[in-house]
């Protein structure tokens, strides 16, 4: 069953969104209307939007386009003939761009529109909220629509100033921080639990209390839940980059990257030039013959990638040395009280456990 969405209003009360029914629809021409630069949405499906399209000839708009008055100096050059007119209002898309372009290739000249009074974060918020509840984004538009979402909203909060690094060089650094610190407490406080450990040794009250922020942005959406999040969108941040602008430009399903991106110079045995070429082979291929999964592994197979790195005769049988650290390995997690490690420890253990269930998996991929 899927979960109920709580919507705008449940998540944004200064910003939500009214019915069309509670407030006026007043009809705009199209030309005084202009997308928002900051649009977090940046790939329009030509498929869907041609449908659109039709849909419009033949019904027209069915629901509003929220817009928000802009001043005549923000006005792109490009409505030039309107410049000339001081007096008339120009407007820019908050939500339904989509239908605003659609209804201009149709050959309309006005839309329904509602004007709401709305400040830059208010916009970009219920951008980012309407596009999320949409069921045609890409994996990396809604994991990067999450992850902007949540930094707006954490932002007023002061205690997220302690999860930012003067040197971080990726926007969302410090979500990622809670987040991880946020899986990291729910293992510790299981952990707790489960050995009658004192609760207060494990609790990080800034990061409960952030974590309710956190999940209210989540249930708000209504689509999954942080923990799912993690474990399920986050990785794809670090696909090679050629794969991930694939998946990007929507040229890729999630599923297919995830197997062409395990085609590294490790999981190949051979240099990273080589496994470059081999993946822009096997991806070039799947864009333009929209193979299947099955059909991307037997390419896999019929480009020889394992009969070209044949395992050595020494490799034919398990290794004792790899089997032994294998198993006090897993004996030591088994052993492992997180909640007596630091923070940056449980980070760093994260990461690491993180990169072996990948090596892992595209060990069994492989075979």
């Amino acid at each position: 069953m899927a979960k109920k969405r709580l919507g705008i209003d449940a998540l944004f009360a200064s910003t939500a969104v009214p019915d069309a029914d509670a407030i006026a629809v007043r009809r705009l021409l199209l030309e005084t209307i202009v997308p928002n630069p900051n649009q977090p949405r940046r790939r329009l499906d030509v498929t869907a939007l041609n449908a659109l399209v039709e849909s419009i000839r033949q019904s027209g708009v069915l629901q509003p386009i929220i817009v928000r008055e802009i001043r005549s100096n923000d006005f792109s050059s490009n409505f030039s003939s309107l410049t000339n007119n001081q007096t008339t209002p120009r407007y820019e898309i908050v939500a339904g761009e989509r239908r605003w372009q659609a209804a201009k290739l149709a050959g309309l000249l006005d839309i329904p529109t509602i004007i709401r009074s709305l400040s830059d974060q208010d916009a970009l918020q219920i951008a980012l909220v309407e596009n999320l509840q949409r069921e045609d984004l890409n994996p990396i538009e809604e994991t990067e629509g999450y992850l902007a979402l949540l930094k707006l909203k954490l932002n007023s909060d002061e205690d997220f100033a302690s999860f930012s690094r003067a040197n971080d060089t990726d926007p969302y650094a410090d979500v990622l921080r809670l987040l991880f610190a946020m899986n990291n407490n729910r293992t510790a406080q299981k952990v707790t639990s489960e050995n009658k450990t004192p609760r207060s040794r494990v609790n990080n009250n800034v990061v409960i209390k952030l974590s309710l922020l956190v999940e209210a942005v989540f249930s708000a959406i209504g689509k999954t839940n942080w923990l799912s999040f993690i474990q399920h969108r986050l990785p794809l941040r670090r696909l090679p980059n050629d794969v991930l602008d694939a998946l990007r430009a929507g040229q890729l399903e999630y599923t297919k990257a995830r197997v062409i991106s395990r085609l590294t110079s490790e999981t190949l045995g051979c240099s990273e030039e080589k496994a470059f070429e081999i993946r822009k082979f096997v991806l070039e291929k799947t864009i333009a013959e929209s193979l299947s999964l099955g059909a991307i592994r037997r390419l896999i197979q019929e480009q020889q990638i394992l009969e070209d790195n044949p395992p050595s005769a020494d490799k034919k049988t398990s290794s004792p040395e790899l089997q032994t650290l294998a198993s006090q390995t897993v004996k030591q997690l088994k052993k492992l009280r997180l909640e007596t490690l630091s923070q940056e420890q449980q980070n760093q253990l994260q990461e690491k456990l993180s990169e072996l269930s990948q090596l892992v998996e595209s060990v069994a991929v492989a075979k």
